[in-house]
Parts: structure tokens; C-alpha cells; sequence
């Protein structure tokens, strides 16, 4: 070989070994930035899982769910008991079959589910007003809960 590619054998390598030298000190030797990672969502999951999580209220939301009342009307083949309900908007009006066939309590844009013997069914009322009900598969046993 002659003494020019020697020289240029040298210079390539010189060039090669400052490149490295330059790449790990610059770039290398940069602090690591750990990969963005989004913020886990808040959550209402307790830290235990068996602690029940019980939702954060409004001093408005537990005055009015210390307000709502449930009512209970039993259903039988002889008909509602009571007939007649006077509740407040958001009562509950539980109806519980007492009888040993299914019944079918039918408003006017509410109910007909099915409610076999010795299971209830529940409706809640949001608006004011009269609300007249019956027996789907017995038409002839009615009742009226008002609303006020």
C-alpha cells in the first residue's frame, strides 16, 4: 500500500472514531426523557376493593334523596291495595305481586313487564299529575296514583 491511501485509510478512520466520540457524548450521554404516559382518569374505585364505593353527593342531591318516599301497592287477583296513591315527584311506588298468577301493571306509558308471584316491580313518577294504571291481563282491576 502506499503512503497516500495511508493517509486516507488514517483520515477515514480518524473521521470515524470522532463521529463515534461525538455521537456518544452528544447524544449518548443526553439524560433519558421517559416516554410520555397519560395521567391515569380519576376514579371512584377505592383502594380496597371490598370497600364499597359509595358516589360524592350535592348537599341538594341528599336533601332530595332524603326526601323520596316509596309506597307499596300489593296486587292480587281481587285487585290493587290501595287503589288510590298521593305521592310527591321522584316517590317510588313499589307494586308486589301477592297472587299466584303473573301480572302486568299497565300505565299510560309505563310498565307491562311481567311480575311473577312474589316479585316486584318499581316506577317512579318525575312530573305531576294523575297517572291511572291497570292490570294488562285483567283489565277490570284499576288504580290512580296523583302525582303532586
Amino acid at each position: 500500500m502506499s503512503s497516500k491511501n495511508n493517509l486516507i485509510i488514517v483520515i477515514l478512520l480518524a473521521v470515524l472514531v470522532t463521529g463515534l466520540l461525538g455521537y456518544y457524548f452528544y447524544l449518548g450521554n443526553k439524560p433519558k426523557q421517559a416516554p410520555e404516559v397519560a395521567a391515569p382518569p380519576q376514579s371512584n374505585v377505592a383502594e380496597n376493593p371490598t370497600t364499597p364505593v359509595i358516589p360524592t353527593r350535592t348537599p341538594e342531591e341528599i336533601k332530595i334523596i332524603a326526601q323520596i318516599k316509596d309506597y307499596n301497592i300489593d296486587i292480587t287477583g281481587d285487585g290493587f291495595t290501595p287503589a288510590f296513591v298521593e305521592i310527591k315527584t321522584n316517590d317510588q311506588v313499589f307494586f308486589t305481586n301477592k297472587d299466584s298468577v303473573i301480572h302486568k301493571v299497565q300505565g299510560e306509558d309505563w310498565g307491562g313487564v311481567p311480575i311473577g308471584p312474589n316479585e316486584r316491580f318499581v316506577q317512579a313518577f318525575e312530573k305531576p299529575g294523575t297517572y291511572s294504571y291497570t292490570d294488562e291481563d285483567n283489565p277490570t282491576l284499576k288504580g290512580t296514583i296523583v302525582v303532586k
